[in-house]
């Protein structure tokens, strides 16, 4: 067994938590009348993101392991699987998820801003990606995105930059991640 397939076990398992921590919640979300459409677009995203993440770790083949490169990663499926629980563990089933989802925001937000800050980095120190990528403009975007979107409560304002950052998301994706190796010599 070499390291990335020591190493991809572990951020797997993290990862499965998150799917399984979306896919056990789904009925409730979807369950009428507590549903909100705008929590549920970022549970699907969330979905997406944490399928992709798993999609993605292979650029990390041939990158020479290290305690501090492990220890970095799984910071980072960490916090990407706090951002799913910020987002989806509630102990009402009385409450709507638009009340969870506002009262949330902060959190939410916050943690994803993370997750995309570490997700630079890391592809920056351990693959030597360059942060004038393409991809990069994708996450840079949505930095400063989510940033609007911790500071404010309006609902239009969350309606309008989620369908945005989402599509976002979602378009830089199919153009840059239908094959794993998005950062293999971008030095």
């Amino acid at each position: 067994m070499t390291h990335f397939e020591y190493i991809a076990v572990a951020v797997s398992i993290i990862l499965g938590l998150g799917v399984i921590q979306l896919l056990s919640n789904l009925d409730r979300v979807l369950a009428q009348p507590r549903r909100y459409w705008l929590h549920s677009a970022w549970v699907f995203m969330l979905f997406w993101i944490l399928v992709q993440n798993w999609w993605a770790f292979w650029d990390l083949k041939d990158i020479a392991w290290n305690l501090g490169y492990f220890s970095l990663w799984v910071t980072y499926v960490s916090a990407l699987y706090l951002t799913v629980l910020a987002l989806t563990k509630t102990n009402s089933a009385e409450v709507s998820w638009e009340e969870v989802y506002f009262s949330r925001t902060r959190r939410f937000f916050g943690l994803f801003g993370f997750v995309v800050i570490l997700a630079v980095l890391l592809t920056w120190i351990t693959l030597d990606a360059s942060l004038l990528h393409p991809y990069r403009y994708m996450q840079y975007t949505s930095i400063a995105i989510f940033a609007l979107l911790f500071a404010s409560k309006r609902k239009r304002l969350h309606e309008v930059l989620s369908i945005l950052v989402i599509t976002f998301v979602i378009l830089s994706q199919v153009i840059f991640r239908l094959q794993p190796g998005l950062f293999e010599n971008a030095g």
